[in-house]
């Protein structure tokens, strides 16, 4: 119970070890905190990600290939970071009503009594407008990023393509931040609604939740902070991390070796 309270372990690290030399890429995003707030853990000591509720609550073995990752060895296959955390945000809200059942019952089951409070812990975190709001968020966020990802993963793509898939996912972005607020946050309430979950009142004053200290200011309404705080926030973080590994200058040195490598082939 404990442990789940106290948020999921997310250490801010000047660097992030690299899993392979060859690419400065492949290593361990702190962006991806602000991604995944409410689940997310990172250990510096395996440099794996772990996903906190599989975590807590993996106490039965599974030989099934790929079932500890995120749970018993972490996750670290950083090239497929945004396809399986797109898969597992995508079930998740797929198998709501089954993942809340099954934590019912553990909260219910008398011979386990030793994982009732987190069971009871874990639920109220999902059940929360918080988590229900960052899950389509994050969903929504890694929908538009994942044909990139994917293309980027294909060594037949061509620079050019990729290039314009680029220009197209920052392009979809962009237009979620500026006019995707009112679908958002109607899809999580009617997704509260269907699952019974309370919504907050958004023009009510906004209190930073327990163990997340920052002065208090009473101007800041519920719809300000996941507006600007939260859906903008994370939008921002994540645009910027693509204009970083997609700069101009690197973007203008891929083509140039692009055209070289048609004139004079292999």
């Amino acid at each position: 119970r404990c442990y789940i309270r106290a948020k999921p372990y997310q250490p801010m690290l000047s660097k992030y070890p690299l899993s392979d030399p060859t690419n400065h890429l492949q290593h361990f995003q702190a962006s991806w905190f602000q991604q995944f707030p409410g689940w997310l853990e990172y250990s510096p000591t395996v440099d794996a990600t772990f996903f906190l509720p599989c975590y807590v609550f993996s106490c039965k073995q599974n030989n099934r290939f790929g079932a500890d990752a995120f749970t018993v060895k972490g996750f670290q296959n950083w090239k497929k970071v945004n396809g399986s955390h797109l898969n597992s945000l995508r079930s998740l809200v797929s198998l709501f009503d089954a993942t809340c059942s099954v934590l019912e019952s553990i909260i219910f089951d008398k011979t386990a009594r030793s994982q009732c409070g987190d069971a009871d812990a874990a639920l109220n975190m999902l059940t929360s407008f918080e988590f229900i709001f960052n899950l389509h968020l994050m969903r929504d966020i890694l929908g538009i990023t994942d044909d990139l990802c994917q293309a980027l993963q294909r060594k037949s793509q061509d620079i050019v393509n990729a290039i314009n898939l680029v220009s197209s996912t920052k392009a979809l972005i962009k237009r979620l931040r500026e006019f995707g607020w009112d679908d958002h946050f109607q899809n999580v309430k009617s997704f509260c609604e269907h699952h019974d979950i309370n919504i907050l009142d958004m023009s009510a004053c906004y209190i930073a939740g327990r163990g997340r200290y920052r002065p208090q200011d009473h101007h800041v309404d519920v719809e300000h902070h996941y507006r600007i705080d939260v859906f903008t926030t994370a939008i921002d973080s994540q645009l910027q991390e693509l204009n970083n590994i997609f700069n101009e200058t690197t973007v203008t040195t891929q083509v140039q070796f692009w055209h070289l490598d048609l004139c004079f082939g292999p």
